[in-house]
């Protein structure tokens, strides 16, 4: 796939903050995993590569309907592909004969609390990508569905960081996406202002359901009349 491709830059922007932020997290709660931290963040949607790779346009579909949906990302493709993209990630990580580390990487960051306390193998450091991986969806100003939300707050017990600790940590993952942005080949606006882009994406997804709800009004009334 192109470097310019929109779903690819996206998914790079979201690979490179998790990671930040999860090294972030690490450097703080545990040093000796902050580079650990930062590979597993890189990796951990890779099966959103491959689904895009393997699938293209219908992948793509899916993933420009999901912030319209009120089902997590990963149910709705479960529903429509029969398998979501950590589970993808898992056999490609697998395939590549990658160590364990990077196949749980790719399989349970998003794994309800409850789950990941038990599988974690690797000295907590599955608890800092998780966290990681919501903490990137805030700075990029992505909205969070119920599970992360509930996962957010059990993580952020576990881990006892206050409120202003953790937005220290988001501004810090925000300039060093700006600091890095020309390795994955990504515009400035897109890695200086994720904000911006966020609410760009926003503005769109508003108007498709403004433009839905006016059509839908209109074919009632023609009904009606």
């Amino acid at each position: 796939r192109k470097h310019i491709d929109p779903h690819l830059a996206q998914l790079w922007l979201h690979s490179l903050a998790c990671a930040l932020a999860t090294q972030l997290l690490a450097e703080r709660l545990a040093p000796k995993l902050a580079d650990q931290g930062f590979s597993c963040g890189m990796v951990h949607d890779c099966g959103k590569l491959a689904l895009l790779c393997a699938l293209g346009q219908r992948y793509e579909k899916l993933l420009d309907a999901a912030p319209l949906s009120a089902l997590p990302l990963c149910a709705l493709e479960a529903a429509e592909l029969g398998l979501d993209h950590a589970e993808a990630g898992k056999w490609l990580t697998q395939s590549w004969a990658l160590p364990k580390l990077f196949v749980d990487a790719a399989w349970l960051h998003h794994q309800p609390e409850e789950v990941l306390a038990d599988v974690d193998e690797h000295g907590g450091l599955m608890h800092l990508l998780a966290l990681g991986n919501i903490l990137a969806h805030e700075v990029l100003a992505e909205p969070l569905d119920g599970p992360a939300l509930a996962r957010r707050r059990f993580l952020l017990d576990r881990m006892d960081l206050s409120f202003h600790q953790v937005e220290k940590l988001k501004e810090t993952v925000g300039q060093r996406l700006a600091e890095r942005r020309e390795l994955f080949s990504l515009d400035e606006e897109d890695a200086v202002a994720p904000c911006g882009g966020a609410l760009l994406r926003a503005g769109r997804v508003l108007s498709q359901v403004i433009g839905g709800m006016v059509a839908g009004r209109g074919a009632a009334e023609a009904s009606a009349s």
